[in-house]
Parts: C-alpha cells; sequence; structure tokens
C-alpha cells in the first residue's frame, strides 16, 4: 500500500535552497548526513495534465491568502512576481535567487505559490450559517444591487439598529468570505466575494440533478432480501 511521496528538488544551488526551505518556509526536517536535509512536507495532492511540449514538472505550495503570504516573504526578503491570472486560478512565482537578470533561467523560478483550491469542511457551514440571518441576508442584497461595493456607513444607513449590530453582521459576512473590505483613508468598502457566493450554487445544484426512483421490481428484491438477512438472523440466534 503506497503511504506517502518522496518529492526530489533539483538545484543548482543546493546548500542555499535547502537553507530556504528549513530557514525561510519553517520546513521540519531531519538531516540524513553531511547536511542532507529531509523535509517534512504540508498535505499535498497531485495532478496529471497535459503537455503541448515536452514533459515538465511543477512544484506549488498552496496558501489560504497568496497576497498575504506574498507580503510575509517579502519581509523576509524573499522576491516573488505579481500575481498572475491563469486559466485555472491565481499563481505568484518564488524567486529563488536574489537578483534574477532579464536572461533568468526558468531553474530560478523553482516554487510556485497558488490559493488552496479545496473547499475546507467548515466552510459551507460559515457560508450557511451567514445566510441564516435575514438582515445579513439583506446586506447582500444592497451591496450586490449597489454594483458590489458599498461604505460601511452606506450599509448602516439601510438598518434601523444600532451601528454595533451592523458591524457584527458585517464580521460575521467576513469570516464567511462572503465579504471582504479595504481602507481608503477613513472609509471601509466592503465587496462581495463572488467565488464565495458559488459555494451555493454549487450545493443547491445538487438537487437539479435528476434522481433515479427504484421499480417496483427492484423494491420489491430489496424488501424480500431484508427479509432474509432477518430470518438468518433469528435462526443464528436460536442456535
Amino acid at each position: 500500500m503506497i503511504f506517502g511521496a518522496h518529492v526530489i528538488l533539483y538545484s543548482k544551488d543546493a546548500a542555499a535552497d535547502r537553507a530556504f526551505c528549513r530557514d525561510t518556509l519553517g520546513f521540519a526536517s531531519v538531516d540524513a548526513g553531511h547536511g542532507w536535509l529531509i523535509f517534512a512536507l504540508p498535505p499535498a495532492e497531485m495532478a496529471v495534465h497535459p503537455a503541448d511540449e515536452g514533459e515538465r514538472h511543477e512544484l506549488y505550495f498552496m496558501c489560504d491568502d497568496l497576497k498575504a503570504e506574498i507580503v510575509a516573504l517579502g519581509e523576509k526578503g524573499i522576491c516573488v512576481t505579481d500575481v498572475q491570472e491563469a486559466r485555472w486560478g491565481s499563481i505568484a512565482k518564488i524567486i529563488l535567487r536574489r537578483w534574477p537578470s532579464p536572461h533568468t533561467d526558468p531553474s530560478e523560478y523553482l516554487l510556485m505559490l497558488k490559493p488552496a483550491s479545496r473547499v475546507r469542511p467548515d466552510a459551507y457551514e460559515a457560508v450557511f450559517g451567514a445566510l441564516a440571518h435575514p438582515a445579513r441576508r439583506r446586506v447582500l442584497l444592497a451591496v450586490y444591487f449597489n454594483g458590489g461595493a458599498m461604505t460601511a456607513g452606506e450599509i448602516a444607513a439601510i438598518f434601523a439598529h444600532a451601528w454595533q449590530t451592523t458591524t457584527r453582521h458585517l464580521q460575521v459576512l467576513e469570516a464567511a468570505g462572503l465579504l471582504r473590505h479595504e481602507r481608503q483613508g477613513r472609509m471601509r468598502i466592503y465587496r462581495i466575494e463572488r467565488k464565495r457566493l458559488a459555494l451555493v450554487t454549487e450545493w443547491l445544484a445538487h438537487f437539479q440533478r435528476p434522481t433515479r426512483h427504484r421499480t417496483r421490481g427492484e423494491q420489491d428484491a430489496k424488501n424480500n432480501d431484508t427479509k432474509g438477512h432477518q430470518g438468518d438472523a433469528r435462526k443464528a440466534r436460536s442456535a
């Protein structure tokens, strides 16, 4: 039984790249001898893509917040490219060499970052929990029909209740990923996160698929099979 995987990266400066994985990324490691570090990796997944020209292999590190991760790496002196929008999502490349030239070797871009594609199990609970309150549904509708963005003051003006209550509703919607805010001077501007709203559509899509009902013959066969198992169980107990 396969229980794990071992990834090998080939580098022109293996010692520097091992130090990067240990000191910058903070991966735990064991020394296999002579400074040859074996790193523990986060939970992983694998995909096989068709290649138009030759075969190549890529290593992506996934994170919850791509922009925040880029900022954190920048604070450690690590160069990261601007976010690129691919057909399947957003990515950024980590430049392992400090001063890449215009003709940088492709191997200089050894690692890539991308947002996690897997939906966390509690994401649906957070989204539907946030949508359960009618006031929060009104907030989303108001922001949507206002072009997808409103200031906190504009949102508060819709409701008759206290400002603290509005703030709490906005916090719940942000925690569920349905809204995000950015500051412009002293104003907070809230925007709808359409990707998170897609979870609702995805869940409802289950009920749009045709269901197959058992025929009378199949139901009778299932009932007879159940009776047979019950009879066998009674005989076993009596024996």
